[in-house]
């Protein structure tokens, strides 16, 4: 399958590209063959197709070359960088049994290499990173919204092992990562939109958080990012730096890379532009 586009410029410095993936696919932007440039997968839960989109140059009329195959239906995919090629992989997991498997990227085809673990099954929210701080991004953050049960399970190369100690969260958190010390270990920070709650999960050696809390103004939606190198992130009314190091994306690979990104819009609210923190 090949995405059609039309490019040519665009309001202020943008130009633009269009096409439109089959109804049901969901999108992750990563590099997928490892060439600097951000590509695209799509995998659609509901028969199992998936497809993988290699960028190229946004002034051709075609400007992502796709391929792809059929895999398990009902598996949510998670980027990851098992090997530390630079080439994006992914770990699929179906929540419905627990059950998790990786496919790895050689930087032609996407492979399921191994045969699957399984982790609980739930409702989990799936947070990947490096939280060990061994340089690659192969560790995943389980946390589920309804009960506050979490899980870190960390890439012991075989499997995954889960750390020790990891108490129950509250329940209503909307978890966002990134290295907010700068130690190479990815941190959280987590956010109840509704009440303005932040707190600030700074990962330990030992697989542990330290945390800080803060409140803002509620009902809004909020931002990871560094922005302008000052290792600030926004909220919707105002910004507010969290510690003193550069964030990082729990992607590897370069594309969003040094700068950490994650926004929740307010069901509600209406409110948009995260990045000025107008309404």
């Amino acid at each position: 399958m090949t995405i059609p586009t039309a490019g040519g410029p665009g309001i202020g410095d943008f130009s633009y590209s269009f096409g439109q993936w089959p109804a049901g696919f969901e999108v992750l932007a990563a590099d997928m063959d490892g060439d600097g440039t951000t590509d695209l997968f799509g995998y659609n839960a509901g028969d199992g197709a998936w497809q993988r989109c290699l960028g190229g140059d946004l002034a051709e009329a075609e400007s992502f070359r796709c391929s792809g195959s059929v895999w398990p239906r009902n598996l949510s995919a998670f980027p990851a960088d098992f090997d530390a090629d630079g080439a994006a992989d992914l770990l699929l997991f179906d929540r419905a049994t627990g059950a998790w498997t990786r496919a790895t990227s050689d930087g032609v085809g996407v492979t399921i290499t191994e045969t699957p673990g399984a982790w609980p099954a739930g409702n989990w929210q799936v947070v990947p990173g490096d939280f060990d701080g061994d340089g690659r991004s192969s560790d995943f953050l389980l946390y589920d919204q309804e009960t506050g049960n979490v899980r870190l399970e960390l890439d012991s190369g075989s499997g995954f092992e889960a750390s020790a100690g990891q108490a129950a969260w509250s329940p209503g958190w909307q978890v966002l990562a990134g290295d907010f010390n700068a130690d190479g270990r990815t941190d959280v920070l987590l956010y109840a939109a509704g009440q303005g709650r932040t707190s600030v999960g700074l990962t330990g050696q030992a697989g542990d958080f330290g945390w800080t809390s803060e409140t803002l103004p509620a009902d809004g939606s909020l931002i990871v990012r560094d922005l302008n190198d000052d290792e600030r992130w926004y909220g919707p009314h105002r910004r507010q730096q969290v510690g003193t190091g550069r964030p990082r994306l729990p992607d590897p690979h370069g594309q969003l890379g040094a700068r950490v990104e994650a926004a929740r819009a307010a069901a509600a609210g209406g409110r948009r532009s995260v990045l000025s923190g107008h309404e």
